[in-house]
C-alpha cells in the first residue's frame, strides 16, 4: 500500500516539477539581459545547491520524529499543495 501511493505521489510531484521549472527558467530567459544571463544562472544554480543540505537537514529531523514513511508522503503532498496554490493564484491574476 505505502509503495504504491509513494510511487503515485513521486510522480505526480515530478510533474509539478517540470510545470514549474520550464517556465520559470523561460521567464528568467526573457526578463534578464542577456550579459547577465550567464552570471544569473550561475547564481541561482548555487543557492539551489545550497538549499539541498538544508532540505536534508529538515528532512531528517522530521524523519526522526514522524518516521520515514510517514516523512515522505508529507513531503510530497506539501510540495503538491504549494504548487497548486502557485497556480490558483496565477490563474486569478490578469495577464498583462
Amino acid at each position: 500500500m505505502f509503495y504504491g501511493v509513494f510511487l503515485g505521489l513521486e510522480a505526480l510531484l515530478g510533474f509539478c516539477t517540470i510545470l514549474i521549472n520550464i517556465p520559470l527558467t523561460a521567464y528568467f530567459q526573457a526578463h534578464v539581459p542577456l550579459g547577465y544571463q550567464g552570471r544569473f544562472f550561475a547564481f541561482f544554480v548555487f543557492t539551489a545547491k545550497l538549499a539541498v543540505p538544508l532540505g536534508m537537514a529538515y528532512t531528517g529531523q522530521l524523519s526522526q520524529k514522524m518516521g520515514p514513511d510517514s516523512t515522505y508522503i508529507l513531503n510530497n503532498v506539501m510540495v503538491i499543495l504549494i504548487v497548486l496554490i502557485v497556480f490558483h493564484k496565477n490563474k486569478a491574476k490578469p495577464d498583462t
